[in-house]
């Protein structure tokens, strides 16, 4: 029937947000027990933890209805860097989704999620989420303040190549990163241009540290590596404030962006995969596209630390 069908979806974006909050402490080197109950609202999911051979695993189960039951697990091993469990990480300033935005992957917030738009995953704010924002995964609000994914900075500055000043990709000029790169002035890319990364980096990703503002004008693109599972850039900006990273109309960025400290806006038709940021704004027709092997992203030479997922799958 279309009751048990809505309770068979239901247990299992239940299953997936107790995966997801379990993950989540887990890489960010908080407390959690080996059996913990995650709230979503007036429902629950049932989490078990265990560590097996070096690795952990967590098994969710969510229940709802007298007969729907699902369960998700999945196995975390150690691996290199930076990890990121949702396609958007913000802080207290929030998120403001204007009219034909989508999210296509979970969002967990330290504000509130405020406009419309579509969230095709779940929503967890410490704060509320606005009526006007469609979520069709679980919305889960006053949940506990997360930390943002560690990154270490001193690190990868001093692993990078360093560009004094300014740096200026052309109008439809291509830059190629071999290896982690830090700018201490600002970032543009001009209309058309490309950034991508040497085919040699295979599935570990780089870096790029910025200290200024970042500017991607109209159509520019970035890409991963082509390696399965691919390798992606993750653009760092130590700047602080409402200024940014300026995402421009009809950009394709298939790269992961973090501002710890300041606001990322995303333009009309604009596609990014991942974010993290302290405030964040999507535009009209703007998309956040999480793709697969995401949340494992790898970077070359980085710090161990990050826990990536070795498995995820639904059991009975």
């Amino acid at each position: 029937t279309r009751v048990d069908l809505f309770d068979s979806h239901t247990s299992y974006y239940l299953a997936e947000a107790g995966i997801e909050a379990a993950r989540s402490r887990i890489s960010r080197g908080l407390t959690i027990g080996s059996a913990e109950t995650v709230r979503i609202g007036t429902l629950t999911a049932a989490v078990s933890i265990s560590d097996v051979s070096g690795a952990k695993e967590i098994t969710s189960t969510g229940v709802t209805g007298a007969q729907s039951t699902r369960r998700v697990k999945t196995a975390l091993i150690r691996g290199d860097g930076t990890s990121f469990s949702y396609g958007v990480e913000v802080g207290d300033g929030g998120v403001l989704l204007h009219q034909n935005s989508v999210l296509a992957g979970s969002i967990y917030t330290n504000g509130s999620i405020t406009g419309s738009g579509l969230i095709t995953g779940s929503a967890l704010a410490v704060g509320t989420v606005d009526p006007g924002v469609t979520v069709q995964g679980t919305t889960q609000i006053g949940v506990t303040p997360i930390v943002l994914p560690a990154f270490d900075i001193a690190y990868w500055k001093a692993q990078a190549t360093k560009i004094t000043g300014n740096k200026i990709v052309g109008n439809g000029d291509t830059w190629t990163l071999a290896g982690p790169v830090y700018i201490t002035g600002d970032f543009k890319m001009k209309q058309g241009s490309i950034l991508q990364l040497d085919p040699l980096l295979g599935s570990s990703g780089t870096v790029l540290l910025v200290d200024g503002k970042i500017v991607l004008e109209n159509n520019v693109s970035i890409f991963p590596t082509a390696a399965d599972p691919k390798g992606y850039l993750l653009i760092y900006a130590t700047k602080a404030g409402d200024e940014v990273i300026e995402i421009s109309n009809g950009v394709s960025a298939k790269a992961l962006f973090y501002v710890p400290d300041g606001r990322i806006n995303i333009n009309n038709n604009a596609t990014v995969s991942s974010l993290a940021a302290k405030k964040v704004e999507v535009q009209n027709n703007a998309t956040i596209l999480y793709e697969q092997g995401m949340q494992d992203a790898r970077f070359s030479s980085g710090p161990t630390g990050a826990w990536n997922v070795a498995s995820w799958k639904e059991v009975q």
